[in-house]
């Protein structure tokens, strides 16, 4: 078991003729929190995508415990260990919490052991017990996002993709959300965390990446770019880092 459980190097990735991520690399290691910021347009679930094997990389590679994993297909690199929150959460709403959770447990590994995943999810998250028997469709949009979040530990992950957890949710629910995100790092397991809030990224993250027009324009410990002002300016626009790409 390799200590990088996410590798991608030189990365070039779009639809048909337009290229949106050009030449990114950064890597996730086993227990840690990895930030991907950056505004609308950036590329961020572009590069989600790339790494699910939903779209095509045109050149780089896209390594996952030391394996080149760029021409697997997306069922494989989820039963390998790789699963994704995605926005929009995806869930099956007129199914129960139970079942949907359930859904996630439904090979190897992940299946024998679904009863205790599910046990295991529902001490993370209690309220999601109390409304085991209850259609997905009737939950706020806090307890969904914790539903999405459940079900894709179910499938036992190694590395866990949260792509904008907090979009339209309460500033009191995403707080819970990422309070128990250090409980999954100190798990082992590695987490790419794809946000456009700048603050609550760099306070759970450990090093982040800011992507700008489809490249890494800036990187380091999230101690660090928490105060830059080049990290500031990503949520006024994406040209003023073209300026500060040298910081």
């Amino acid at each position: 078991m390799h200590d990088v459980a996410l590798d991608i190097k030189h990365l070039s990735a779009g639809y048909g003729r337009l290229s949106v991520l050009n030449d990114v690399s950064l890597e996730v290691r086993r227990g840690s929190i990895i930030a991907l910021i950056g505004s609308n347009g950036a590329g961020k679930t572009t590069l989600v995508k790339a790494i699910n094997g939903l779209l095509p990389i045109t050149s780089g590679t896209v390594r996952f415990d030391g394996e080149d994993i760029g021409k697997h297909a997306a069922y494989v690199r989820t039963r390998i260990g790789i699963a994704t929150v995605a926005e929009g959460r995806r869930l099956f709403p007129e199914m129960t919490v139970e079942e949907n959770l359930l859904a996630g447990g439904t090979f190897g590994g992940a299946k024998a052991g679904r009863k205790e995943g599910l046990a295991e999810c529902f001490e993370m998250f209690p309220r999601l017990k109390e409304r085991s028997r209850q259609l997905v469709g009737s939950l706020s949009g806090g307890e969904q996002q914790m539903v999405a979040i459940a079900r894709a530990l179910m499938t036992r992950p190694q590395l866990l993709i949260l792509d904008e957890p907090s979009t339209g949710l309460s500033p009191r629910i995403v707080g819970e959300i990422f309070a128990t995100l250090n409980g999954l790092r100190a798990r082992g397991i590695a987490i790419l965390l794809v946000e456009q809030n700048v603050g609550l990224s760099l306070e759970v993250a450990s090093f982040a990446y800011v992507l700008a027009r489809g490249k890494v324009v800036l990187e380091g410990a999230a101690s660090e770019l928490v105060n830059n002002a080049a990290v500031r300016s990503a949520y006024l626009g994406a040209e003023n880092f073209a300026e500060n790409s040298s910081l």
